[in-house]
């Protein structure tokens, strides 16, 4: 095979927006003020310095910062038409899609493009096929039958980091309590034709959930509601690999429920790496007992005793349990650093720490450690090295790819295709491990309830809420009545009120059900008005975990039947599920 220098979609993208960026700042006005700003600062330097010869020692060391002040001056002045321009492209140095060159033309794919074409290979499709959604994935056919009703086939799950709101974002959403609406000129910045035209027929305009959500001026126009089962995968793809201020942040729209009721509107927020809050997510594919393995894959930098060792797997559950240090932070390699780096990998040491704490801890799990292939980088190989040439991709490809995927195959899989020892030890270890800490939580349980304390006893607690749950069911009154308590404020949610279904619900065929909402743990509402507290479920998804309206009794009565999925968590209806 021939070696030639492969073109990276970052770098491509980066290329294609050059010219526009030079376009943005090359009539700055700010360009014009600076030799008017500079030499009121000469004229005040001058002014300074005569003063502080003739007054003494400390005026003069003030005028010996001034060289200082005239630096950061002038830097700031030379940045602020790039920041300014930094701003209009929404904080990022490209888009990640393919951009005009300054003759029109598009000669080169970006990563959006690059995306999108990989997954409708992958999924065997064509250019000009719709893109592949998560509706897609969710009914596709498995060993040549299609899923049961109400499995999914496929469950992909992504996330971005809501820096506004301080918090991630799964995608697909699911949760019908966390609208977000995007504004399609601004999406047709960041994604192509082919793409946004997939997202519109998906979506539709955006409309009040309940009373609380804003009508009319408080509406910014043209925003239409993000979708779930109709999302193309590449979208969701941009969304969560979005490297700050490398690619820029993608906005969309949120009600502002801190506002009162009235006075609420639709605020920008917005969406950035996944990779701020978690970088290592195995926890949306685990269950308590899975069907199938989830594997892991850890990127961390090659250590000299192990520089011909590109991959790595335990061979049992007790290997893997030390900690993967960080080099750069002084004391953890001979010899020690120069200051200077010694500094900077203190305050890397703290980064990464803040970011990735909470993922090294779940690496080092008994039942996660055995199913994560460590993946040795060299110096020079992934992360944003994104000019690697060819040759080094497809040697990537091999050591860490097919060398992995063997390693995984051999562990997991016996030679008669059955299950092999890695996976009969890793059931057996989670049952384990489900078992002693759900004796352990009962336990200390059990012990909370019995020690008494402030309050009723937790008995007369669970009769009274019975009792108030019979006589709710025999008030006569609309199908839709109660309140959603809004975490963090205590101020009015979305409020169900007397009404009906949406138009727009109905027509898509969504259900509806009565249960409790996770507000009710901080502002418990009448447990009369909990038992007709309703919640709208989105097509596609799972039934809700527990139907808080009915006693103990009359869901042992009436069992439902149970639809499970292979790949995550699910719950019959009226029978209690693990929390996720």
């Amino acid at each position: 095979m021939r070696a030639t220098t492969s073109r990276s979609p970052c770098s491509a993208s980066l290329r294609s927006q050059r010219w526009a960026w030079s376009s943005r700042t090359r009539r700055s006005p700010d360009r014009r003020r600076g030799p008017i700003l500079g030499t009121l600062l000469l004229l005040l330097f001058g002014a300074h310095a005569f003063s502080a010869v003739l007054a003494g020692p400390l005026p003069l060391l003030c005028f010996l910062l001034w060289p200082l002040a005239l630096a950061i001056g002038s830097l700031l002045l030379q940045v602020r038409p790039e920041l300014a321009a930094l701003r209009a492209n929404g904080y990022g140095l490209c888009t990640g899609r393919a951009q005009p060159d300054a003759q029109g033309r598009i000669t080169e794919k970006a990563l959006v493009e690059w995306l999108h074409e990989g997954i409708q290979r992958s999924a065997g499709r064509n250019q000009g096929d719709p893109p592949l959604t998560f509706a897609d994935l969710w009914s596709a056919r498995r060993l040549g039958s299609a899923p049961a009703p109400g499995e999914e086939s496929i469950s992909p799950e992504m996330f971005s980091t809501n820096i506004t709101l301080g918090r991630p974002v799964n995608w697909p959403l699911r949760d019908g309590q966390s609208r977000l609406f995007f504004p399609e000129k601004e999406w047709e910045q960041v994604f192509p034709p082919t793409l946004m035209s997939a997202v519109m027929r998906a979506s539709v305009p955006y409309a009040p959930d309940s009373e609380s959500d804003p009508t009319g001026v408080c509406v910014p126009p043209g925003l239409r509601e993000v979708p779930s089962e109709g999302l193309p995968i590449a979208v969701a793809a941009r969304l969560s690999l979005s490297f700050p201020f490398l690619f820029t942040f993608v906005p969309v729209y949120a009600v502002d429920y801190e506002m009162p009721k009235g006075q609420r509107t639709l605020r920008q927020c917005q969406l950035t790496d996944g990779g701020l809050c978690t970088n290592f997510p195995i926890h949306l594919f685990d269950a308590a007992h899975p069907r199938c393995p989830t594997f892991g894959l850890m990127l961390s930098r090659r250590i000299a005793p192990y520089k011909d060792e590109p991959v790595w797997l335990p061979d049992q559950h007790l290997d893997g349990r030390s900690d993967n240090w960080t080099r750069s932070v002084p004391g953890a390699e001979d010899p020690p650093p120069p200051p200077v780096k010694g500094l900077g990998g203190l305050i890397l040491g703290m980064a990464t720490t803040a970011l990735g704490w909470n993922d090294n801890l779940i690496s080092r799990l008994p039942h996660v450690r055995t199913r994560v292939l460590r993946m040795h980088l060299r110096q020079g190989e992934g992360q944003l090295n994104i000019l690697m040439p060819r040759t080094t991709v497809l040697r990537m490809a091999h050591d860490y790819g097919t060398l992995g995927g063997r390693k995984l195959v051999g562990r997991f899989v016996a030679r008669d295709g059955n299950a092999g020892v890695a996976w009969r030890e890793h059931l057996y270890v989670r049952a384990m491990n489900e078992l002693r800490g759900l004796r352990e939580h009962l336990r200390g349980y059990g012990d909370a309830v019995t020690a008494g304390g402030f309050g009723p006893p937790l008995a007369a607690l669970l009769a009274d809420a019975a009792r108030a749950a019979a006589a709710a069911r025999e008030i006569p009154g609309p199908g839709f009545a109660g309140r959603a308590a809004h975490r963090g404020t205590g101020r009015d949610a979305p409020e169900a009120g007397a009404r009906g279904v949406r138009p727009r619900a109905a027509a898509r065929g969504c259900r509806t059900r009565t249960r409790a909402l996770p507000g009710d743990a901080i502002d418990p509402p009448a447990p009369a008005l909990a038992a007709l507290r309703p919640r709208r479920v989105r097509p596609g998804l799972p039934r809700a975990r527990r139907d808080t309206s009915r006693s103990a009794s009359a869901r042992r009565r009436a069992p439902a039947p149970c639809r499970r999925s292979s790949s995550r968590r699910t719950a019959c209806a009226g029978s209690p599920a693990w929390p996720s």
